[in-house]
């Protein structure tokens, strides 16, 4: 088992993409020890590269969906969406929306640490931070590509 992941879909013409993007900056230098993915939907690689060369570039890793197909098979319909995924494959949060400064203190943050405590505690302390069973199924299907590697897909 690795550690837990996060995953953040964007495109550079996403206004709340932008206002977001200070906050996972500061999560990537500061607070997440953790593997970061962006998922580019729906936009050109060089203006996703120009972005993220402007803005930062938070992630560990980002792949490009370039029609949405990807996105789709993660339910995401519109940008910015943040997953956090657990050491197990598990979705322990689906973040709607970009994040703010509340959603990080109150969800966010919280669940991190939980998940650096490891699996054995996680669904225990899961129910405590008040993480609704419905956020925490897991549904595998191989198939989504980053970069040239085939990771688990979880929705």
């Amino acid at each position: 088992m690795g550690r837990f992941r996060s995953f953040n879909v964007f495109a550079s013409w996403c206004v709340a993409c932008r206002e977001e993007h200070p906050l996972l900056m500061r999560l990537s230098r500061e607070e997440v020890r953790s593997e970061s993915q962006g998922i580019n939907y729906k936009d050109a690689p060089e203006d996703a590269a120009r972005w993220l060369d402007t803005m930062g570039d938070p992630y560990t890793r980002t792949g490009a969906d370039r029609n949405g197909t990807v996105a789709i098979d993660w339910g995401v319909y519109g940008v910015p969406r943040t997953f956090v995924v657990g050491a197990d494959g598990v979705i322990a949060h689906r973040h709607i929306g970009a994040i703010t400064d509340q959603a990080l203190a109150e969800t966010l943050l919280p669940l991190i640490r939980q998940l650096r405590r490891g699996p054995e505690r996680r669904g225990r302390e899961l129910a405590l931070a008040g993480v609704p069973d419905s956020q925490t199924k897991q549904y595998r299907r191989r198939g989504v590509t980053t970069k040239g590697e085939t990771h688990d897909r979880c929705n």
